[in-house]
C-alpha cells in the first residue's frame, strides 16, 4: 500500500505542478486534429476536483495512466460526462491522442467503459489530518481545534456537531471516519509541518502535500495505516479555492482545506473522497445545470452553510438502504403514495424514504424525497425543509430541480410525468408526506435505423432492397400504425412490405423496403430517405437516409499477368486495375485452362498475386485474370499467360 501511495502521488505531484500551463496550452486546436486516428487507452484514472467559493462550477481533472506504457494523459472530454469517473476505477477510453492529452467525445459507453470499480467506501474510514504552515504563515488552528471539527470533542461533552457523526448519521452507520487509527490515545491529527513554500508561491498542493508527508514519516506517523489523508492549510495562498479532493477512494484519497473557518467545507471534500459528484440546481429542468453548488440540502452543495445530510441520490449512493430495498420504491404506476422523512434510520419506519420515476427522454431518474429538520438536518434551509424535494439523478452530480408544499405540482410534460404534493406532517419523526403521482400519455417521434446504409448496383434497372427498423416512442398511449413513407428522387418510386406496422408504446417492427430507379438513369450516388409516417397525423415523419450507388461500368482490364514456377506449384503477379468514378476494385477473379480447353474460374483474391498448388507435372497452363468492382461488373479478361511444368521425376521448370 505504501508504495502504491507514493507512486500515486508522485506522478501526479509532475502532472498536477503543470496544470494551469497544460490548460492553457491544451485549448489550442490542432488543424489537423480531425486526421488523427482514434486510438483506446486502458488504465487508472485519478479524478480532482477543485472547489471554488465564487465559482459555480469548479474545476474537475481526469488523469489516465496507460497500464502498457506508464505515459499519463490528461482525459479531455468534447460533451459532457455521462457517469462520474472515480478516482481508482480501472477505464478504457477511446479518443484522439493530442501530445499529452486524450481527447474523448463524452463520458458514455461508446468513448469510456469502466472495466474494474474503485473500492468500496463502507465501514470506519481511516484518516490522518496534517495541518500545513508555509515559511511565512502558519494555518489558523490547532490540532484540537481540527479535531473537534472531525469527532465527538471531550472538551464540549461530546455533543459538538462533526464530520463523522454527520456521515454515520447520514448513512445509519455504514460510514464513519476513526478517530484513532494508530493506537495512540489521541486523534490522529498531525503538525503542524512547516513545508518549503511561501504563502505568495504558485499553488501546488500536492507538492505541499509530498513534504508534509515526508515529514510526518520521519516523526513516525504510519502513513499507510490511512485510507484518507486530509491536508489543512493557511488561508494566506494563491490557490483561491476552498477545497480540493479526489473524487472515489484512491490508494489513499487525499483531501485539502483552507483554514477552519467552515467545518461543512471538510465534509464535503471528504464526500469527494466517498465518490460523491456536487450537488447542483436545474430549477428549470432544461438538463441544464444553472449552478454545481447550488442545492443546500445536500452537504455536497455550497460550504459555509452548515451540516446536513446528502439527498436523496447521494444517500441511495453511499447505500444508505443497503438491507432495506423496499424503502426505495421505483414508481411505475399513478396513484397516491406516502413518504416517510429522508433523515429516519431505513428501520424506524415502513414506508419508503424515496420514490423514484424514470425519465425516459435522458434516462436519468427523480429521485423524491421528505424533508424534515431532524438531527444534522434540524437547521436545513426553509426552502427544502418540511417540503417534498424533487432531484434529478443519472450517476454523477444530483439536480435539485424543485420543492413542492401542499398543492404544489411540478410537471415534467415531456415524459408525461406529474407529481402533486396533498398534504404532510411536520413531525420531525412520525411525519410523513402524501403526494399523487399521474402519468399522462406521451407522443414522441419513433426512431427509425436503417440496414444497408449503402446498396450498389450494375443496371440502371435494379430494385433493391432495404430492411427499416421502427420504434414506437410513445409512453402511456395506444397501439399505433405506421404507414411506410419514402423520399425520393423524381422518377424514382419505393414500396413496403408489409405497407404499414401496427406498434403499441416501446414495441419494435421492420418493414422491407423495395427501391426502383427509373430507365435512364446514370452512374452515381443518390440519396434516398426511407421510413414511416403517421396516416392520422398525430406523430411527425420519421425517415432515415440511405444510398443507391450505380456502376453500370465494368473496371479496366487487368495488365502486367506473370507467371511463374516454384515448389508449390504456379506463382501469378500483376498490376492493379483501376474502376475510374465508380465503385472500386472489390476482388480479383482467376482463371485457368489446361491442354488447350477453356479457361474456368479458379479463385477470387484481394490481392495481387495467387498461388497455383492444384497442378501437376507434365501439363501446360495457361491464366488470365479479370477485375471485379463492388456493383459486380467484371472487366475483360488480360492477356493469357501460359507456363509449362515438367515431370514429377524433376523440379518444375518453366518452359
Amino acid at each position: 500500500m505504501v508504495n502504491t501511495a507514493k507512486a500515486s502521488l508522485a506522478w501526479l505531484l509532475g502532472v498536477l505542478a503543470v496544470t494551469f500551463l497544460c490548460v492553457a496550452s491544451h485549448a489550442q486546436v490542432n488543424p489537423g486534429e480531425s486526421t488523427v486516428p482514434e486510438t483506446t487507452i486502458t488504465g487508472i484514472v485519478e479524478v480532482v476536483q477543485e472547489d471554488y467559493p465564487q465559482n459555480s462550477e469548479g474545476k474537475l481533472y481526469h488523469v489516465l495512466t496507460d497500464q502498457k506504457t506508464g505515459k499519463l494523459y490528461w482525459i479531455k472530454f468534447e460533451g459532457t460526462p455521462r457517469h462520474g469517473l472515480k478516482s481508482g476505477q480501472v477505464i478504457k477510453a477511446r479518443g484522439k491522442v493530442r501530445g499529452d492529452e486524450l481527447v474523448v467525445l463524452s463520458g458514455d459507453s461508446s468513448s469510456v467503459t469502466v472495466l474494474q470499480d474503485s473500492a468500496a467506501v463502507a465501514g470506519q474510514r481511516t484518516i490522518a489530518v496534517i495541518i500545513v504552515d508555509f515559511l511565512d504563515t502558519a494555518a489558523p488552528c490547532t490540532p484540537q481545534q481540527v479535531a473537534a471539527i472531525l469527532w465527538p470533542d471531550a472538551s464540549q461533552s461530546y455533543a459538538n456537531k462533526n464530520v463523522s457523526g454527520l456521515y454515520e448519521e447520514a448513512t445509519s452507520g455504514l460510514i464513519g471516519f476513526q478517530s484513532d487509527t494508530d493506537g495512540n490515545g489521541t486523534p490522529d491529527v498531525f503538525g503542524p509541518y512547516t513545508v518549503n513554500a511561501m504563502s505568495t508561491d504558485a499553488c501546488n498542493y500536492y507538492a505541499w502535500a509530498s513534504d508534509a508527508e515526508n515529514q510526518a514519516s520521519y516523526d513516525g506517523v504510519q502513513l499507510d495505516l490511512y485510507e484518507h489523508l486530509l491536508f489543512v492549510i493557511p488561508t494566506a495562498n494563491t490557490c483561491g479555492w476552498s477545497g480540493v479532493a479526489n473524487v472515489g477512494p484512491g490508494n489513499p484519497a487525499r483531501a485539502w482545506v483552507v483554514g477552519i473557518r467552515y467545518p461543512d467545507a471538510f465534509a464535503h471534500e471528504l464526500g469527494h473522497n466517498l465518490g460523491m459528484y456536487h450537488a447542483g440546481t436545474d430549477t428549470n429542468n432544461d438538463g441544464v445545470t444553472d449552478n454545481a453548488y447550488g442545492d443546500l440540502s445536500d452537504i455536497m452543495g455550497y460550504c459555509g452553510v452548515g451540516y446536513r445530510h446528502p439527498d436523496a441520490p447521494h444517500k441511495e449512493q453511499l447505500g444508505f438502504f443497503t438491507g432495506y430495498s423496499e424503502r426505495v420504491k421505483v414508481v411505475q404506476a399513478g396513484g397516491t403514495y406516502t413518504i416517510a422523512p429522508l433523515a429516519l434510520n431505513p428501520w424506524e419506519t415502513n414506508l419508503p424514504q424515496v420514490l423514484k420515476i424514470y425519465k425516459p427522454n435522458t434516462g436519468e431518474y427523480y429521485y423524491l424525497s421528505y424533508r424534515t429538520l431532524l438531527g444534522y438536518d434540524s437547521a436545513l434551509n426553509s426552502g427544502y425543509a418540511n417540503q417534498l424535494n424533487i432531484h434529478r439523478y443519472a450517476g454523477a452530480q444530483t439536480s435539485f430541480v424543485k420543492a413542492l408544499a401542499d398543492g404544489g405540482i411540478f410537471q415534467d410534460t415531456a415524459n408525461g410525468i406529474k407529481v402533486t404534493q396533498l398534504s404532510h406532517n411536520v413531525d420531525p419523526v412520525s411525519g410523513f408526506v402524501s403526494v399523487q403521482v399521474d402519468f399522462g400519455a406521451v407522443v414522441r417521434a419513433p426512431s427509425v435505423s436503417i440496414s444497408p446504409s449503402n446498396q450498389v448496383a450494375s443496371q440502371p434497372s435494379n430494385a433493391l432492397q432495404f430492411t427499416v427498423s421502427v420504434t414506437n416512442n410513445d409512453s402511456n398511449a395506444g397501439a399505433t400504425t405506421f404507414a411506410f413513407a419514402a423520399s425520393l428522387p423524381a422518377g424514382w418510386s419505393a414500396s413496403g412490405q408489409p405497407a404499414q406496422l401496427a406498434l403499441s408504446p416501446g414495441q419494435s417492427g421492420t418493414l422491407v423496403a423495395t427501391v426502383t430507379p427509373p430507365s435512364g438513369i446514370t452512374d452515381g450516388k443518390y440519396t434516398l430517405k426511407l421510413g414511416v409516417s403517421d396516416p392520422s397525423g398525430v406523430h411527425a415523419t420519421a425517415q432515415g437516409t440511405v444510398s443507391y450507388t450505380l456502376d453500370s461500368q465494368a473496371p479496366l482490364t487487368v495488365t502486367g499477368l506473370q507467371a511463374s514456377l516454384n515448389r508449390k506449384g504456379v506463382a501469378l503477379t500483376w498490376s492493379a486495375s483501376s474502376d475510374g468514378t465508380g465503385t472500386g476494385i472489390r476482388q480479383y477473379s482467376v482463371f485457368r485452362g489446361s491442354g488447350g480447353s477453356a479457361l474456368s474460374y479458379v479463385a477470387a483474391v484481394t490481392t495481387l498475386s495467387f498461388q497455383d498448388t492444384a497442378v501437376t507435372a507434365g501439363n501446360t497452363y495457361t491464366y488470365a485474370i479479370a477485375a471485379q468492382d463492388y456493383a459486380g461488373n467484371l472487366s475483360v479478361l488480360s492477356n493469357p499467360v501460359s507456363i509449362a511444368l515438367t515431370s514429377s521425376k524433376s523440379r518444375p521448370s518453366q518452359k
